[in-house]
């Protein structure tokens, strides 16, 4: 990536953490009730910060571009950008989250002569694929095809995590 890019990424950085705080703010009820309204959403008793609304599958930030359109933020890619991260947000952080748990798994290595007989809870299909692959570490274990959930969790536990 050339300066040039690096410091146009940077600043579409700005503007998108600057969008997010500023729509973490509320508008004033009547605001907020007049759009719903129009959308036909049960209208708020209170006031409610706008990421929250745009949360909701039938709002959108343009819906609220009458307040922010003429913000330095305001613009087609990074108005984008806010929106996927807040209606899709739960989604990104989630998949973060198992791709760190794939990364620590990667590390747990099961020991060469592991007793796969020993550990209770097993399912059989899962003790005869264990046997007969050896996995060397949960990660692969966890890749095998017929290998459930569950048989990696009770590897894990037995293994002492």
């Amino acid at each position: 990536m050339s300066e040039a890019q690096w410091n146009l990424l940077q600043q579409k950085v700005a503007l998108i953490n600057r969008g997010e705080e500023q729509l973490k703010q509320s508008l004033p009820l009547e605001s907020t009730n007049a759009i719903l309204e129009a959308k036909g959403e049960p209208l708020s008793k209170e006031r409610t910060a706008v990421s929250k609304l745009v949360a909701r599958p039938s709002l959108s930030l343009k819906d609220f571009e009458v307040f922010f359109s003429s913000e330095d933020w305001w613009t087609p890619e990074v108005v984008e950008q806010l929106e996927i991260e807040i209606k899709y947000g739960g989604y990104i952080q989630r998949e973060r989250d198992n791709v760190a748990k794939v990364k620590r798994l990667n590390d747990k290595e099961i020991p060469q002569d592991f007793n796969y007989d020993a550990v209770k809870g097993l399912s059989y299909e899962g003790r005869d694929k264990f046997k007969r692959i050896q996995p060397t570490t949960i990660a692969q274990a966890s890749r095998i095809s017929g290998i459930s959930q569950s048989d990696i969790q009770v590897l894990l536990v037995y293994m002492g995590r």
